[in-house]
């Protein structure tokens, strides 16, 4: 459910005369949105969208003056690319984060010419996704 609302301010135009709106926009199932907009001006603006495919939308748009008479209509086609799904609706829920095994003893860094004890950068999961430092220039005073 999406809350929403805006302001309108004309060239010239006082404070007090700004036109404000405010609606909701619920998507009750898959492929199914409903949308309402009333504005301060005494409109209403409905929207029914049904989607046909990721890619694509039919939609109606009544709009409603003050008396609540029809003014308008607009009837849509929609297209555009595929929506992904949201990242966090990808995620898997039991696990949040990166996790690292910590069993047994772990150094920072190790220390002796023979010290064998795992790292915490051993350990860490490597990946192409993770940021890297670029090399510093030969050049570089600092």
């Amino acid at each position: 459910m999406t809350l929403f609302g805006d302001a309108v301010l004309h060239d010239g135009d006082s404070f007090g005369d700004i036109e404000s709106g405010y609606g909701v926009e619920a998507k009750l199932l898959p492929g199914l949105a409903l949308a309402a907009k009333a504005r301060s001006t005494g409109e209403v603006s409905l929207r029914l969208g049904v989607a046909l495919s990721p890619q694509s939308e039919l939609g109606f748009r009544p709009h409603l003056d003050d008396g609540g008479d029809r003014v308008a209509s607009t009837y849509t086609l929609e297209f555009g690319p595929p929506t992904a799904p949201h990242p966090e609706l990808q995620r898997d829920k039991a696990r949040r984060f990166p996790a690292i095994a910590l069993k047994g003893r772990l150094a920072y860094q190790r220390f002796w010419l023979f010290d064998e004890r795992p790292t915490l950068l051993g350990r860490s999961p490597r990946s192409s996704a993770s940021p890297t430092i670029p090399p510093r220039p030969a050049w570089s005073s600092t």
